[in-house]
């Protein structure tokens, strides 16, 4: 959009539109092409490479009570990443190493021996032992305050055969910068509202960017300022299409949290497990049915209050539905109709272990069974909901390369967690306001910039070495983040666009 807009101030009519892509994308892109015309080995996807690395995680840690084992493998995926980008070998541990460093580097091995067995492997791993990557379109790197070694090679590689390509790693400097301090966060969140309403009352044709680092909190809270300010009428009233077009927030929350996905959730939760009350009940009442309608459902939920259970299973639950004195104060008609429904749909996940192909098909049906999504209008945001989990559905379904058959306990948690894992946000258009947490470059104009949250805590950040990687290999390597030296010179970089 920002694009645009400036081709349109320039009076043209027509305008070339450079792809804009992640690092990952554009890598996963440019070697799909290439194995076209080459035997290349097959590319995981992103979901398909953390289920190994949680399998192989599990594997070396079967021992050990843990709370949250799939954390642990995300961790070690990306301490393994974090190497990758500054060319760090993860080599044996010396005797005496810590556990960490032995743990990372014996998932790592298991990892890969799993990729030579089925001859696949990642987009990141196999652009370093290619010649180079992409073609003689030029290519621009951008959005880094620091390039990494990773990059640095690949953009070196293409140099050499003669290709475009440019590492930016510098915003344009503003035209005049100015200091604001306030006494606490909540000052400093109304006065960048205040700002913003009247950067664009006085012109409305503006763009505005706040930074804001730390908790996506912060963000949220400012968003529903910036909302009141610039349109307090809209604000009152809840109207989402024009909260949409006011403000959108970069990044993005996890997918399970989103009430259309948290319901689908649920209902697979309700359907094979026993569920504290609360939770069966705010299924019960959530809008994402057909049939029974609310009132309805409403009234089965009253009823099944009064018999005072803290926990329901599916049994249990029919139990209630199919007893008329539990009922008496609820449709029976529409108790019998949720029973056969539940029934139906609970049919739809019996069965021994199934390929996740297999598993992506029963979830469907078990979902039709009970009318999901229903038959409300939905806003945009919902419609982009509803598609984004039917992707992670289609993703679920081909994690076959890791896992060849699950057990529908096996397979009902990775779907959870890969909804957990996978970062969604609904586009929201050309916004007045865009909210961020990233300090680097933004990579396009905007009229007006806020950088929030620079405290003596935040500004230099605290150092953040990674625990599974050795903390004198990662300085030695260059990584800003392991010292404190290091963060000195990407916040000198960062501060050096803002005159």
């Amino acid at each position: 959009m920002a694009l645009a807009r400036a081709a349109r101030r320039r009076g043209e009519r027509v305008w070339r539109t450079p792809d804009i892509l992640p690092l990952e994308g554009w890598l996963t892109r440019e070697i799909d092409a290439r194995a076209r015309s080459e035997a290349l080995p097959r590319l995981l996807s992103s979901a398909q490479d953390w289920l190994l690395w949680r399998q192989c995680t599990a594997h070396f840690t079967a021992q050990l009570e843990l709370v949250a084992r799939g954390a642990l493998a995300e961790g070690l995926r990306r301490a393994e990443q974090l190497a990758s980008e500054y060319l760090l070998p993860i080599a044996a541990p010396e005797a005496g190493a810590g556990a960490e460093g032995r743990l990372l580097y014996d998932v790592r091995r298991a990892v890969r021996s799993r990729h030579a067995a089925e001859r696949v492997t990642t987009a990141r791993a196999l652009a370093t032992e290619l010649p180079f990557v992409g073609d003689q379109r030029a290519v621009e790197f951008a959005g880094y305050a620091t390039a990494p070694p990773f990059l640095e090679s690949i953009a070196h590689a293409r140099r050499s055969q003669g290709f475009a390509t440019r590492l930016r790693t510098r915003a344009d400097p503003p035209r005049r910068a100015e200091i604001v301090t306030a006494a606490n966060e909540t000052e400093e969140l109304e006065r960048i509202a205040a700002w913003s309403a009247r950067l664009l009352a006085a012109r409305p044709e503006a763009r505005i960017l706040i930074v804001q680092p730390g908790a996506a909190g912060a963000r949220e809270r400012l968003a529903t300022l910036l909302r009141q300010a610039l349109d307090p009428q809209a604000a009152a009233a809840g109207a989402s299409a024009s909260a949409a077009s006011l403000v959108a927030i970069e990044g993005g929350d996890p997918l399970f949290r989103a009430p259309l996905v948290a319901h689908a959730l649920a209902t697979l939760a309700a359907l094979t497990r026993a569920t504290d009350f609360e939770a069966v009940s705010a299924w019960l009442c959530a809008p994402y049915w057909r049939e029974p309608d609310a009132a309805a459902r409403a009234r089965i939920d009253l009823a099944l209050r009064r018999a005072e259970r803290l926990e329901l299973d599916l049994p249990a639950l029919l139990a209630l539905l199919a007893h008329p004195p539990a009922m008496r104060h609820a449709p029976i008609a529409a108790a019998r109709q949720l029973a056969a429904q539940l029934t139906a749909a609970a049919a739809q996940l019996e069965g021994r272990s199934a390929p996740p192909r297999e598993w992506a098909v029963r979830v469907r049906g078990a979902l039709d069974a009970l009318s999901f999504p229903g038959e409300r209008t939905r806003t945009s945001h919902e419609e982009q909901t509803l598609a984004r989990f039917n992707e992670l559905l289609n993703e679920f379904g081909e994690l076959s390369v890791a896992a060849r058959s699950m057990t529908r306990e096996q397979a009902l948690q990775t779907l959870n967690e890969l909804a957990a894992r996978t970062a969604f946000r609904p586009a929201s258009g050309d916004a007045l306001v865009t909210v961020t947490p990233r300090l680097e470059d933004p990579l396009i104009h905007y009229d007006g910039v806020w950088v929030a949250g620079l405290d003596a805590g935040a500004w230099p950040a605290p150092l953040a070495i990674n625990p599974f990687l050795s903390a004198a290999a990662q300085r030695a390597a260059g990584i800003p983040a392991a010292s404190a030296a290091g963060r000195a010179r990407t916040h000198a970089r960062l501060a050096g666009g803002c005159g």
